[in-house]
């Protein structure tokens, strides 16, 4: 924390930084201010690839109405991605949104890049514990840039304890708790 502070200090306008320090008030558990860090570095760059945390610090900060409805802008340009959420969020809610998409991401994986990561994420919000350690070994396999932010304090709770995640964490030189 006390570094990104400073960079942030150092550079109170950089998309960038703002949004690492989203992330880490994330780990920190500090939803609220994760979203308005957020929240600034989009609106400094609207490009930003900042949109999928605030959606999850949204969800996780309890505000699941605005999560879905930001997921839906998120995706008004991708009829596929949004019908998926829409019917898995429509048949069983969050959890159920998140194993359409793990679905749809593992099909597209078959022909397009998906990151690993993010197919592990989604099945991990979506209670599919197994299939998400999987996905997080391929990640590791395939040296996918985001995966260490699957070992965050506030990330993956719910598998801390598994022993694969815990190797995974060793084989990166990573806390696991």
């Amino acid at each position: 924390m006390k570094h990104i502070k400073t960079a942030v200090e150092l550079d109170p306008f950089n998309p960038k930084i703002l949004s690492f320090y989203g992330s880490v008030l994330f780990d920190e558990g500090r939803y609220d201010d994760a979203i308005n860090a957020y929240q600034k570095a989009l609106a400094l760059n609207p490009t930003q690839g900042v949109a999928g945390n605030i959606i999850r610090a949204l969800y996780s900060a309890g505000r699941e109405e605005e999560a879905v409805e930001m997921q839906k802008e998120r995706w008004e340009n991708d009829p596929e991605r949004l019908k998926a959420f829409e019917e898995g969020y429509a048949e069983a809610g969050w959890p159920g949104a998140n194993k359409k998409l793990g679905d749809l991401y593992v099909k597209i994986s078959e022909t397009g890049y998906i990151g690993p990561g993010q197919i592990a994420n989604c099945f991990y919000q979506a209670g599919e514990m197994d299939k998400s350690i999987y996905w997080l070994e391929r990640a590791y396999k395939e040296h996918d840039p985001n995966l260490p932010y699957a070992f965050g304090p506030k990330n993956y709770i719910l598998i801390k304890d598994d022993p694969r995640y815990q190797e995974l964490a060793r084989k990166m030189n990573l806390p696991y708790k």
